[in-house]
């Protein structure tokens, strides 16, 4: 039987699937967390070194905007080809887990290296993850629903999953400013305290 009969209709399918997605991003931001625990003494050293430099030198750091469109850009690329696969689920949901996996160990190692002060910086990355996190959830359901039923014949549902994938990447757009401005300026107000500490 095919995997899409085992649902009522895309609505449905949808739905679960969104579930799914962000069960995945959870785990992911868990698997992060966890990993920065178990750092081995080189690389926790080597890791504290260059986020107090960071932190130090925050108000001269270029190329941030370069830096965060280039990831958004990866891993909407990484999807959206994904989503024209048929096993295109399993590298869609590792993009997906991937990102969990760096949120998770960022805002750990802030809090592993700067205390209390440390929730501070992760404090400052809460209104872009609040931004990205329903596009994300939206986009790799889609386009796992589209991977699986394979609907590139149906012109009515092709032209829906290009729309979606549009307006998902100028939201992933508008993250990458937001990161590379807002969660900037924020990091420079809290960057006296979280170095002080």
């Amino acid at each position: 039987m095919k995997i899409q009969k085992c649902f009522v209709n895309d609505a449905h399918y949808m739905k679960k699937w969104k579930y799914i997605v962000f069960i995945i991003f959870a785990t992911g931001i868990c698997g992060g967390t966890i990993y920065s625990v178990f750092l081995n003494q080189d690389a926790d050293k080597s890791l504290g070194g260059y986020l107090i430099s960071y932190f130090e030198n925050i108000s001269t750091v270029n190329g941030l905007l370069k830096n965060s469109l280039i990831d958004w850009l990866r891993l909407f690329i990484i999807i959206f080809i994904c989503s024209f696969v048929r096993l295109g689920v399993v590298p869609i949901m590792g993009a997906v887990f991937m990102k969990g996996f760096v949120t998770g160990f960022t805002s750990a190692c802030f809090v592993k290296y700067f205390d209390s002060a440390g929730m501070l910086a992760s404090v400052a990355t809460l209104p872009v993850i609040i931004l990205y996190l329903p596009a994300l959830i939206i986009f790799s359901s889609g386009a796992i629903i589209f991977s699986i039923n394979r609907y590139r014949n149906d012109k009515i549902k092709f032209y829906r999953f290009l729309l979606l994938s549009f307006c998902c990447l100028t939201i992933f757009c508008v993250v990458a400013f937001a990161d590379a401005f807002l969660t900037t300026t924020f990091m420079k107000f809290f960057a006296p305290i979280i170095v002080a500490k």
